[in-house]
């Protein structure tokens, strides 16, 4: 007899987030925390300028959506 383990690879599926903030205080405070797209990702991943890249990337994709929604109290 021969018994054997079969490990399908894991696939990942999208997430979906959806935050809201309930004042005008909170988006300005997000949008100033992400502003610093450039230092955040040196500090988090001293060492891997590739996944340094990829977080500027990110954060910089969620502060335009932010900055956009900035725009109607202005």
């Amino acid at each position: 007899m021969q018994v054997k383990i079969k490990q399908e690879p894991q696939v990942f599926k999208p997430v979906t987030l959806e935050i809201t903030f309930e004042s005008k205080e909170e988006l300005t405070l997000m949008n100033e925390m992400l502003s610093y797209y450039i230092s955040i990702p040196e500090l988090v991943f001293e060492q891997d300028e590739d996944l340094q890249q990829k977080l500027t990337e990110l954060m910089d994709k969620i502060d335009r959506v932010i900055v956009e929604s900035l725009k109607g109290f202005e």
